[in-house]
């Protein structure tokens, strides 16, 4: 499947029917790839880098199995960033675009997948899509989730502190959806939703747990109480 456009231009009375490729974008970089310069990044021009791209961040502890290096080795713990994307268009008008406004991203070719825009939404679990018509899930798990609005990136400093911090909680990430596009075109009072012009992007913090369902919540808390003063001004 591929995303189709009709137009009827003003010298024709034929309708002509467009076809661009879907690309499914797929980055993961670790402390040590340079992922805390990557983020930087990011903020500053997810919001606004093309109208054709949407890319959302991922950002979640990971732990390193250092055993299979060397006998008595401990584990290291350190953060993973996911940059998922898709994008509207070619690889090769993809690769000029991020190279231009995103080399912190490193892309290469090997990360770009071109595919139906419906096979995209179960590209990380490779299943088929026919498996979202199934209602029953395999795993019994608990969730919750909140959010907040960014105005102004987050300083470098700001986030290797939320960096250690997620570590130190586990089992906590953060998900950066970027606005602008359609979004930054609508006025703050023009709907009951307020948070649309002058959004850089929205974090949503996530804790998942299917056990100890009295324990894991906390950490949520935890962290936005440590998480608000690093990002937010008082107004």
């Amino acid at each position: 499947m591929q995303l189709k456009f009709r137009s009827l231009p003003e010298e024709q009375g034929d309708e002509i029917e467009s076809q661009e490729p879907t690309l499914r974008i797929g980055v993961e970089r670790f402390l040590d790839q340079n992922a805390t310069d990557a983020i930087v990044q990011w903020q500053n021009v997810a919001n606004k880098i093309d109208n054709d791209l949407f890319m959302r961040l991922l950002i979640q502890p990971f732990t390193v199995n250092n055993t299979k290096k060397a006998k008595g080795a401990k584990d290291t713990k350190t953060i993973r960033a996911t940059f998922i994307a898709l994008f509207l268009g070619n690889s090769s008008r993809l690769m000029s675009l991020v190279s231009k406004e995103f080399p912190a991203l490193g892309l290469t070719n090997q990360d770009c997948f071109q595919m139906s825009w419906i096979d995209s939404a179960n590209f990380d679990n490779t299943t088929k899509p026919n498996i979202l018509l199934n209602r029953r899930g395999d795993s019994l798990n608990f969730v919750k989730r909140k959010s907040d609005y960014v105005q102004e990136p987050i300083p470098k400093a700001g986030l290797e502190s939320i960096f250690q911090k997620i570590i130190s909680l586990g089992k906590a990430g953060l998900v950066f959806n970027p606005y602008g596009g359609r979004m930054a075109e609508i006025p703050e009072d023009e709907t009951p939703f307020p948070h649309r012009k002058g959004i850089l992007f929205k974090i949503q913090y996530s804790v998942t747990w299917n056990s100890n369902r009295e324990k894991l919540p906390f950490r949520d808390k935890r962290f936005a109480q440590f998480h608000d003063p690093v990002c937010f001004k008082e107004s």
